[in-house]
């Protein structure tokens, strides 16, 4: 009888060993994710980790992933490689940043830094790219990007990129020459009109211009010079 009730408990147990896949311990014990293999549930009692000391974890061996609770560091440690790591400290996280992102405090990646490799921001119709908080104006002139002696992005007028000088005189009848607002350097940066019509000329002195032969002045003639500098 005594060998029938071991034989008995024996093939009971070995029945709960190999038939039970799944465990649940705690609340609705009926209700386990086909994908469990331990749940715990339970709205008024945790689950506690093995409590050890430095000397006592540092004696242990376990598989990787092995998970304890060091009560000197007052921290949960998770044994990785060959070695505990302490998951309370964030400079265990090995996350890498680079091509123009940065790595804070070990755990924050933010924008900004070198890029390493040409890059391409993609955008399209719906998304689009957006820089926010560049000095702006009310000028209806066409804006540009620039990059200013700091190298930071700001955003300026046409006009204001493209510096020019401007002087209207009124002719007398028959003159010929006139006056620049700026030392003549380069005479393709200068248009001379004559009553709104853009006419030839040429540079006969540092800041002196003549007309073309052909060209005639007449009394209270609009000669508008502009100058780019």
């Amino acid at each position: 009888m005594r060998v029938l009730c071991r034989y008995t408990l024996i093939m009971l147990f070995a029945g709960i060993y190999f038939g039970n896949s799944q465990v649940k311990i705690g609340d609705n014990l009926q209700l386990i994710d086909s994908s469990s293999l331990l749940e715990l549930e339970s709205s008024t009692r945790a689950l506690v980790l093995t409590r050890v000391n430095e000397n006592q974890m540092s004696a242990i061996t376990p598989l990787n992933g092995a998970l304890v609770y060091n009560t000197d560091a007052e921290c949960i440690f998770m044994y990785s490689g060959d070695s505990w790591r302490n998951l309370c400290e964030t400079n265990n996280i090995n996350a890498i940043a680079n091509n123009g992102l940065s790595l804070i405090n070990g755990n924050s990646v933010q924008l900004g830094g070198q890029l390493i490799r040409p890059t391409t921001i993609q955008t399209d119709a719906t998304n689009t790219l957006s820089l926010n908080g560049i000095q702006t104006t009310n000028d209806i002139d066409p804006m540009f990007l620039v990059l200013d002696s700091n190298n930071t992005i700001t955003q300026i007028t046409r006009s204001s990129l493209i510096q020019k000088d401007e002087s209207v005189i009124i002719a007398s009848d028959g003159q010929n020459q006139f006056t620049t607002p700026q030392t003549i350097t380069n005479i393709n940066n200068i248009d001379v009109y004559r009553n709104g019509v853009k006419i030839n000329f040429s540079a006969v002195g540092p800041n002196l211009i003549e007309l073309q032969s052909n060209i005639i002045c007449f009394d209270n003639d609009e000669i508008r010079i502009v100058q780019i500098q």
